[in-house]
């Protein structure tokens, strides 16, 4: 089954850099402005899109993590419902092959 990808790298990047440019405008103002823009700088990375691995498009909705042949997918909603089908159709395969 899949497990869906969640966002919580950007929230703690959100606030350990609002805590962090707090505590570095009070103490040294110098390097305020710097610190400002590396935050700034990872929010960008962490929310840059990612790309389905199964097919290669944008994933611009949820990401769905899914292990095939033993390796870890991160798959666009698409893929995973042909996944899931997959899945499903193989299951009922084994299911009546044993009948």
């Amino acid at each position: 089954m899949a497990k869906r990808n969640g966002f919580g790298l950007v929230g703690s990047l959100v606030v350990v850099g609002v805590v962090y440019g707090v505590l570095v405008a009070s103490e040294h103002q110098s390097f305020a402005l710097p610190a400002a823009a590396a935050v700034g700088l990872l929010l960008l990375l962490a929310s840059r899109p990612r790309k389905c691995q199964a097919c290669g498009g944008v994933i611009t909705k949820g990401a769905m993590r899914w292990k095939v042949n033993g390796r870890a997918l991160v798959v666009c909603p698409a893929c995973s419902r042909r996944l899931q089908s997959k899945a499903s159709k193989d299951g009922l395969d084994k299911l009546f092959a044993k009948r």
